[in-house]
């Protein structure tokens, strides 16, 4: 199944609560290989090979840091660059 990028944005952009826009989204699953190019100009697809990341993927820190916390910071890292 292909979409556009419009298409991509209005599934996805509540996953980031809408702080992306479509161009932005759109980089960042290619960044993260989530999608790939599709026949045909402006069309994209899911990339059959993506291995997201799960909860068993997540290891907790020696500090005492729980994985909600450690998630949080990945996610304000990848947004907004922050450590």
């Amino acid at each position: 199944m292909t979409f556009t990028s419009k298409e991509f944005w209005r599934r996805h952009a509540p996953d980031f609560n809408f702080e992306l826009n479509e161009k932005q989204l759109i980089e960042k699953a290619f960044e993260r290989e989530f999608i790939r190019d599709a026949p045909g100009k402006g069309n994209f697809i899911y990339n059959p090979d993506y291995k997201p990341v799960t909860a068993e993927d997540i290891v907790v820190r020696d500090n005492g840091t729980d994985a909600s916390e450690m998630v949080q910071d990945l996610v304000d890292e990848e947004l907004y660059g922050e450590h």
